[in-house]
């Protein structure tokens, strides 16, 4: 009878530490994601604090190596042309899902970004802080820009809860067919 005790218990703390591990998941990898990501377009954000309609990225360098990267945000008009672009230079975080960025050149303010959720194919789920706030977004590639995984949909409810749209399909034009003209895929 103690024997039949002992692999219970064994067996007990193995299906526990299973479980655990299933909920916890596996943190995603921030350089992974800036190898995968290299033009992403913004689709969802979780306030409607700031004008990120139309938000799209173009990453301008990046380095595995030495862990770093650049990305210029291109924010829009109403009428979806650009009317500002902003700089992030990137660098590995303190953890695998964080990044440590700087914004315009401004290397006295740094920064942390979180990863909360990718499929390294299709989506990123973020934390970013920019203008005085921690903006929860999803960014896609282009090509799924108007056929949002359901994967993808259900991580970032998870994560960020309040869905609002940064992508239209008639605002946003530009970015869906710059994607198509330079027969870009990622």
């Amino acid at each position: 009878m103690g024997l039949w005790h002992v692999c219970t218990c064994v067996v007990l703390a193995v299906l526990v530490g299973v479980v655990i591990a299933a909920n916890r998941g596996e943190r995603t990898d921030a350089f992974r994601v800036i190898e995968a990501f290299s033009r992403p377009v913004s689709i969802f954000k979780d306030s409607n604090n700031s004008p990120f309609k139309c938000l799209s990225a173009t990453r301008t360098r990046f380095d595995p190596q030495a862990k770093g990267a650049t990305y210029i945000w291109h924010l829009r008009d109403d009428h979806g042309r650009v009317k500002q672009n902003v700089s992030f230079d990137v660098e590995k975080g303190k953890e695998i899902d964080q990044v440590t960025f700087y914004v315009d050149d401004d290397r006295s303010h740094p920064f942390t970004a979180y990863c909360n959720y990718t499929d390294y194919q299709n989506c990123i789920v973020v934390t970013i802080p920019y203008s005085g706030h921690n903006h929860c977004m999803m960014w896609l590639q282009r090509r799924v820009a108007h056929n949002v995984p359901q994967n993808c949909l259900d991580k970032y409810e998870e994560k960020c809860g309040v869905k609002i749209p940064t992508f239209d399909s008639d605002l946003c034009k530009t970015d869906y067919k710059l994607a198509f003209d330079s027969h870009e895929l990622s």
